[in-house]
Protein backbone atom coordinates (compact mmCIF):
# COMPACT_ATOMS: atom_id res chain seq x y z
CA UNK A 1 0.00 0.00 0.00
CA UNK A 2 1.28 3.43 -0.88
CA UNK A 3 1.95 5.55 1.58
CA UNK A 4 0.98 9.95 2.06
CA UNK A 5 3.31 12.24 2.88
CA UNK A 6 1.50 15.53 4.86
CA UNK A 7 2.88 18.65 5.52
CA UNK A 8 0.85 21.37 7.05
CA UNK A 9 2.29 24.91 7.71
CA UNK A 10 1.12 28.51 7.62
CA UNK A 11 2.72 31.09 5.09
CA UNK A 12 5.05 33.65 6.48
CA UNK A 13 3.63 37.40 7.58
CA UNK A 14 3.35 39.42 4.43
CA UNK A 15 3.09 36.39 1.54
CA UNK A 16 0.49 36.70 -0.38
CA UNK A 17 -1.93 33.65 -1.73
CA UNK A 18 -0.98 34.00 -5.51
CA UNK A 19 2.80 34.49 -4.87
CA UNK A 20 2.71 30.76 -2.74
CA UNK A 21 0.14 29.26 -5.55
CA UNK A 22 2.63 30.12 -7.92
CA UNK A 23 5.61 27.83 -6.03
CA UNK A 24 3.49 25.44 -5.32
CA UNK A 25 2.36 25.10 -8.79
CA UNK A 26 6.05 25.11 -9.77
CA UNK A 27 6.86 22.57 -7.45
CA UNK A 28 4.03 20.48 -8.69
CA UNK A 29 5.30 20.09 -12.28
CA UNK A 30 9.10 20.96 -11.97
CA UNK A 31 10.14 18.96 -9.12
CA UNK A 32 7.35 16.04 -8.08
CA UNK A 33 7.58 14.16 -10.94
CA UNK A 34 11.37 14.03 -11.05
CA UNK A 35 11.29 12.24 -7.73
CA UNK A 36 11.03 8.33 -7.81
CA UNK A 37 8.33 6.53 -6.28
CA UNK A 38 6.09 9.48 -6.98
CA UNK A 39 2.65 8.58 -7.75
CA UNK A 40 1.67 11.07 -10.21
CA UNK A 41 -1.41 13.16 -9.85
CA UNK A 42 -1.66 12.20 -6.22
CA UNK A 43 -0.27 16.06 -4.78
CA UNK A 44 -3.14 18.27 -3.60
CA UNK A 45 -2.72 21.86 -2.42
CA UNK A 46 -4.99 22.42 0.44
CA UNK A 47 -6.06 25.47 3.03
CA UNK A 48 -8.48 25.63 6.05
CA UNK A 49 -10.59 28.37 6.89
CA UNK A 50 -8.27 29.67 9.69
CA UNK A 51 -5.46 29.95 6.91
CA UNK A 52 -3.12 26.61 7.43
CA UNK A 53 -2.50 25.10 4.38
CA UNK A 54 -1.86 20.98 3.98
CA UNK A 55 0.33 19.76 0.97
CA UNK A 56 -0.55 15.71 0.41
CA UNK A 57 1.64 13.77 -1.77
CA UNK A 58 1.44 9.77 -2.02
CA UNK A 59 5.05 7.73 -2.42
CA UNK A 60 5.48 3.75 -3.35
CA UNK A 61 7.27 3.61 -0.05
CA UNK A 62 7.99 5.45 3.45
CA UNK A 63 11.77 5.40 1.79
CA UNK A 64 10.34 7.08 -1.51
CA UNK A 65 8.95 9.92 0.70
CA UNK A 66 12.05 10.49 2.99
CA UNK A 67 14.39 10.31 -0.07
CA UNK A 68 11.84 13.26 -2.05
CA UNK A 69 12.46 15.27 1.77
CA UNK A 70 16.09 15.26 1.02
CA UNK A 71 16.31 15.74 -2.32
CA UNK A 72 13.53 18.75 -1.40
CA UNK A 73 16.38 20.70 0.43
CA UNK A 74 18.58 20.79 -2.12
CA UNK A 75 16.28 21.41 -5.14
CA UNK A 76 17.57 25.24 -5.26
CA UNK A 77 15.68 27.69 -7.24
CA UNK A 78 12.63 25.13 -7.63
CA UNK A 79 11.97 25.03 -3.91
CA UNK A 80 13.83 28.53 -2.99
CA UNK A 81 10.21 30.38 -2.94
CA UNK A 82 8.77 27.55 -2.02
CA UNK A 83 10.18 27.00 1.29
CA UNK A 84 10.33 30.85 1.57
CA UNK A 85 6.57 31.34 1.54
CA UNK A 86 6.33 29.12 4.64
CA UNK A 87 6.86 30.08 8.44
CA UNK A 88 9.36 27.61 9.38
CA UNK A 89 8.19 27.58 13.28
CA UNK A 90 4.77 26.22 11.30
CA UNK A 91 5.81 23.41 9.60
CA UNK A 92 4.76 19.81 10.44
CA UNK A 93 5.61 16.71 8.25
CA UNK A 94 4.38 13.24 8.57
CA UNK A 95 3.59 10.61 6.76
CA UNK A 96 0.84 8.12 6.86
CA UNK A 97 0.28 4.75 5.44
CA UNK A 98 -2.72 3.94 3.66
CA UNK A 99 -5.05 0.94 4.43
CA UNK A 100 -8.21 0.98 3.09
CA UNK A 101 -7.77 2.82 -0.73
CA UNK A 102 -10.66 5.06 -2.14
CA UNK A 103 -13.44 3.13 -3.43
CA UNK A 104 -13.14 3.37 -7.08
Amino acid sequence: MPFTEVVTFRLREGVRTEDFLAAAFRMDREFQPTQPGYLPGSRRTLRSPDGTWMISVDWETVQDSENSQAAFADAGEITEAYLGAMDPDSARIETWELFIPPAQ
